[in-house]
């Protein structure tokens, strides 16, 4: 009696495919906060995990040429989850100037801090990133709203937070 073989060598050819991205997926996972890189990595992984699997190589193009959207489009929308989930309360509170009412809050550190980050961005860039982290709309939605493409308003949203990056460096 035979043992096919033939999905356990398509496993290993698969895995050995995902293994030669990961640098690129680590690249991709450098834009973002270090404080969960390795969950945005593991998000990586797992979306090139599932554009492989309907990766077709005989239209001509690398894995990664295909899949690399998919893949940033997972890591962006992973970390924008985890920054709501971080930061959405402290965004609440934005708008507040008294240093008495954010003393009474138990972040108040970080609300001024994220206030300043802000207020490094563009009035366009910071109304972006409210937009997408404290009211938690998509780009299809804050495109709407601010009467721009959702091409714009993603790449509005991509440098607001390269420079909040910088800033926090």
């Amino acid at each position: 009696m035979q043992i096919n073989s033939a999905p356990a060598a398509a496993s290993q050819d698969l895995a050995r495919q995902i293994a030669r991205h990961d640098r690129l997926i680590r690249s991709l996972v450098r834009r973002f906060s270090e404080a969960f890189a390795d969950d945005l990595f593991q998000v990586g992984r797992m979306a090139l995990v599932e554009a492989a699997a309907s990766f077709d190589p005989s239209k001509g193009v690398q894995l990664w040429t295909y899949a690399r959207r998919a893949v940033l489009g997972a890591i962006v929308d992973y970390a924008t989850k985890e920054i709501r989930g971080v930061a959405a309360e402290q965004f609440d509170d934005l708008g507040e100037s008294d240093e008495a009412s954010l003393s009474n809050h138990s972040g108040a550190d970080d609300r001024v801090y994220l206030q300043e980050l802000l207020a490094a961005l563009s009035t366009t860039e910071s109304e972006v990133v409210t937009l997408r982290v404290r009211d938690g709309l998509t780009f299809e939605e804050a495109s709407e709203r601010l009467g721009r493409s959702i091409s714009d308003v993603d790449r509005i949203y991509r440098r607001a937070l390269i420079t909040m990056r910088e800033r926090a460096q």
